[in-house]
């Protein structure tokens, strides 16, 4: 298959109701410059071409279908990376592949879930262009957020030397893809192309997704989650940045081995991904990503390898550290300590405790147990059977998450300590309350609650007192 040519339907980008497509004509200044184009030789001589962006000094991340070709089952010949072309104009010159990576699923199923990838270069030259932060984005939290793309279309530009760009809102996700429509077209020649939101406060550009397919009513893209973030993060680790298992006191980013591996951050803001196997991972201080990849992890948030200090109250107090931690597959055992935490379990039956300041904590996927520790949390139980302790403060508590309360699996939600509130999603109506004993309720016979002061519902929160 041609990229760039759209030999199947899955790879027809579309341009959907009027094109509002921009030519992008300077293509030296960011983020135009971290754009690339991806240009291929297949096993039989064939060529074609994509997109990718810049994501470290010498990465770059496109779709696994420009990088893996389906008709032979292997990796493409040879890869040539461009970026900021225009027209005759390579501004930053061209650098050949030295590494393909995709995923081993994509490889076996050729599935849009898995299409993504990553070009590995011997130059630097990201340093000169620019490159995008990339993140692993929750699910749905990016539904009616604008996102941004631009790449090489071919029907605009028909040798793909043209960069144009287009914005508009993510219409819906579902699992890890997005979809939309609108203002946001593409075309063939734009398989690959980053999918960035802009914050204007911060003047950052965080790249979410990669764009990979095209319909007649909706464009999509792949998400990028813990687990992708995960394997994007290993295939760009070839030592341009501080790998191993020990961090500094400066931003590192750390990816973990097959076997099990101990990691500590240390200071700065780092990146730590365990990778496979049961690896024990500490956040240390500062502001960390933290991910334990496959295996079975134990992960601590916000571990103080720095000087305690004293609260009002003259006890010693350890030095605050604020995470994002992905438990990713596998059973984790996950610890908050001290910062304001956002803490995913992933899949697995997971055990996870919030740290002491007010922490978001879901278990996602599996039979998980989860705690908000002290402070005020939101505690989110996730899909199967859960466990869901509020802990001291004043909690919010789903059973399920945040998204859809619908009532997958039997939970048990405790309050704990603290004037707490369970929350379901549809309206009162939609529920049978059973008062079962003086502290605990069944909601719908799918529930237990207990030690809950309120429950919200869509349309009004009551009070427990008023359920007889």
């Amino acid at each position: 298959m041609l990229v760039g040519s759209a030999t199947t339907s899955q790879r027809n980008e579309s341009v959907i109701g009027t094109d509002e497509r921009i030519l992008v004509s300077d293509t030296t200044a960011f983020p135009w410059s971290a754009i690339v184009r991806v240009s291929v030789t297949f096993s039989d001589g064939s060529s074609g071409w994509g997109t990718g962006a810049m994501i470290s000094p010498n990465d770059v991340l496109t779709a696994a279908h420009v990088l893996w070709d389906e008709t032979t089952s292997g990796y493409v010949t040879s890869v040539t990376i461009t970026p900021g072309l225009n027209g005759s104009s390579q501004p930053f010159g061209s650098y050949g592949g030295t590494g393909t990576h995709v995923s081993t699923t994509y490889q076996t199923t050729l599935s849009s879930e898995h299409d993504y990838g990553v070009v590995n270069l011997s130059s630097n030259v990201g340093d000169t262009t620019g490159y995008f932060d990339y993140s692993s984005a929750f699910a749905n939290d990016l539904e009616d957020k604008t996102v941004n793309t631009a790449g090489y279309p071919a029907d605009l530009s028909p040798t793909g030397v043209l960069m144009y760009s287009a914005s508009d809102l993510v219409d819906f996700t579902f699992g890890n893809r997005l979809y939309y429509n609108g203002s946001l077209d593409t075309f063939s020649g734009q398989s690959g192309s980053p999918i960035w939101i802009y914050d204007t406060e911060s003047d950052t550009r965080t790249l979410v997704g990669v764009h990979t397919t095209g319909g007649s009513s909706f464009n999509g893209g792949t998400q990028i989650t813990a687990e992708i973030f995960a394997d994007i993060a290993a295939w760009a680790d070839d030592g341009t940045t501080s790998t191993g298992t020990t961090g500094t006191d400066s931003a590192d980013s750390l990816v973990g081995s097959s076997a099990a591996d101990t990691i500590s951050g240390l200071g700065g803001s780092d990146t730590i991904v365990g990778g496979a196997s049961g690896d024990l991972i500490f956040g240390n201080i500062n502001v960390d990503l933290l991910s334990g990849g496959a295996g079975n992890d134990t992960i601590y948030g916000g571990q103080n390898d720095g000087t305690a200090t004293l609260d009002a109250f003259g006890n010693l107090k350890m030095q605050d550290g604020t995470e994002t931690i992905y438990g990713g597959s596998g059973n984790d055992l996950i610890l908050g300590q001290y910062g304001n935490e956002s803490i995913f379990g992933d899949a697995g039956a997971d055990e996870i405790y919030g740290g002491q300041n007010s922490d978001t904590v879901s278990g996602g996927a599996g039979n998980d147990s989860v705690y908000g520790n002290r402070d005020a949390d939101t505690v989110l139980g996730g899909d199967g059977d859960d466990l869901v302790f509020g802990g001291t403060g004043d909690d919010f508590l789903y059973g399920d998450n945040i998204a859809s309360s619908t009532g997958s699996g039997w939970d048990t939600i405790d309050g704990g300590d603290g004037t707490d509130t369970a929350v379901y999603l549809n309206n009162f109506a939609s529920y049978n309350l059973v008062r079962l004993g003086s502290d605990s309720i069944s909601v719908n016979s799918f529930e237990l609650l207990i030690n809950v002061e309120n429950i919200q519902f869509a349309d009004q929160t009551i009070s427990t007192d008023l359920i007889l």
